[in-house]
């Protein structure tokens, strides 16, 4: 064994525990500094994969339930105000691009139809 067994009796009636503390020439074996490494990689690794999980068992909401959620006054039809909502910033300035390109008959409101066209894919170059 590479540490130093300390032995800790405590309670009469509970088992003693030895607990093994590595020495100063142990932490920097090859040995350990390949096993601290891996463990590092594979924490990280846990990390990665549990971020990339799912939120939960929620369904994706269709286009029908996004537009009747996105329209608070439930008049059938988008405004460019209910389309952004809360937005901010670059945000912002993307919803308001897509409402402009989604808005196919210019008249300054989405319909479900337009609203649930998908637009124009980038060709690959």
């Amino acid at each position: 064994m590479n540490g130093h067994p300390l032995r800790y009796k405590g309670h009469s009636k509970l088992p003693s525990v030895t607990v093994c503390v590595p020495n100063n020439n142990s932490i920097n074996s090859p040995n350990m500094k390949l096993t601290l490494i891996l463990s590092a990689l594979l924490m990280g690794a846990s990390f990665t994969f549990a971020a990339d999980a799912p939120k939960g068992d929620k369904p994706k909401m269709t286009p029908e339930e996004q537009f009747k959620k996105l329209d608070k006054n439930s008049d059938g039809k988008l405004s460019k105000e209910e389309f952004i909502g809360k937005k901010e910033g670059e945000a912002k300035t993307k919803a308001e691009a897509a409402f402009t390109a989604k808005d196919t008959d210019k008249d300054g409101s989405l319909s479900l139809a337009e609203f649930s066209a998908h637009g124009k894919k980038k060709k690959d170059k």
